[in-house]
């Protein structure tokens, strides 16, 4: 039998329950003993019910697993490399159809009609049951986007940044981040923070980084922000976006990513940008509500405004050899403050809810 934690439905505790471990593996299916699996914001939401999802549901998707069994025809993995038993797995959440319009006509995968996301779209009621990250055991589908993690890259860097990665790869892949460009981030969470380190890599000239948590402002510090901005030191939101005006030479930031899930962000998020500046909406994977903007700031400031949702298998990709290289560096691994049992699956969310981690993972 396999402990996994469970989401029965909205706003109920979370359930450690057992599920059988599957007898026999489909053809080009997967299993895998998970090694660290992330505890992700989305998972808060799901808990909460601010996304349709068919309960129950194992949540967790930001795995790396162990290869313990592996179906007829599963040779290798989506770079091509040799598949073993043993290997240490990094696998793309979203399983997309590559039929439908968004898969072969718009090439963007990450809107498929059909995609199934695991930890949040698959649900746990009927067999193989265990389709998320936050379980001993996760059962992956044929099809599935598999990469075998370098050896040189640790499971706790990985995971510290499992979906934050792609995530702000992809974001920053449509909103563009130059050399030379002042970046301004809000929030800091880990998709703020591998959003920091991407803009510093990128030659970005000035980093602002907004956040309400002293803990996670002292990470940015750490990984080189240039400035930080605590929204808890009682400045208005006027005066917020006066402090970034004044570190961006008084026309405001190139770029703003907003990389906090809360709505309230845009209304300082808009202000920051300079004249023709880009903003950049990341952080709402679910509907936190709305906020009112007015349309006139936008044509009078020329803003360009992007949004960004989840990822495809490229963008897990490119985290995969920008970790590779970067994460001696940054020390992602620093990242994770909290380490909890599969046991421990409802102080754990509450944990994260509480913003008392930066990063909070479940080590079965």
């Amino acid at each position: 039998m396999v402990k996994a934690a469970v989401l029965t439905a909205p706003n109920q505790p979370i359930e450690v329950q057992e599920f059988p471990r599957p007898e026999k593996l489909e053809d080009g299916a997967a299993l895998l003993k998970v090694d660290l699996a992330g505890i992700c914001g989305t998972d808060i939401h799901l808990w909460h019910g601010r996304l349709k999802i068919p309960y129950p549901v194992i949540p967790g998707h930001e795995t790396v697993g162990t290869l313990e069994e592996m179906g007829k025809g599963l040779e290798k993995d989506l770079l091509g490399k040799p598949l073993s038993v043993g290997d240490r797995i990094y696998f793309a959440s979203g399983v997309d159809c590559g039929r439908c319009y968004y898969c072969q006509i718009a090439k963007e995968q990450t809107r498929c009609i059909n995609r199934k996301v695991y930890g949040i779209t698959l649900s746990c009621k009927s067999p193989p049951y265990l389709f998320g990250g936050h379980s001993e055991y996760v059962y992956l589908l044929p099809k599935a986007y598999l990469f075998r993690v370098p050896e040189d890259l640790p499971t706790e860097s990985l995971v510290s940044v499992g979906c934050a990665a792609p995530t702000i790869i992809h974001g920053i892949e449509v909103v563009g981040v130059e050399a030379g460009d002042s970046v301004a981030i809000q929030g800091a969470g880990p998709i703020g923070l591998f959003a920091l380190a991407l803009a510093k890599e990128s030659g970005a000239s000035t980093t602002v980084v907004i956040d309400s948590v002293k803990e996670r402002l002292e990470v940015a510090r750490e990984m080189g922000a240039d400035f930080l901005i605590n929204t808890n030191d009682a400045i208005s939101p006027q005066e917020r976006v006066q402090r970034v005006l004044d570190l961006t030479d008084g026309i405001g930031a190139d770029v703003v990513l907003e990389c906090t899930g809360s709505p309230n962000a845009l209304d300082d998020g808009l202000l920051m940008c300079r004249d023709s500046g880009r903003y950049l909406v990341v952080g709402h994977f679910t509907d936190r509500g709305t906020t009112a903007v007015n349309p006139h700031l936008i044509t009078r400031k020329q803003l360009k405004i992007y949004g960004s949702w989840g990822m495809a298998p490229r963008h897990y990709y490119k985290a995969l050899k920008i970790l590779r290289t970067i994460h001696r560096k940054y020390h992602f691994e620093k990242l994770i403050t909290h380490t909890f049992s599969i046991e421990k699956a409802q102080e754990a969310f509450e944990t994260v809810e509480n913003r008392k981690a930066v990063k909070a993972v479940f080590k079965p």
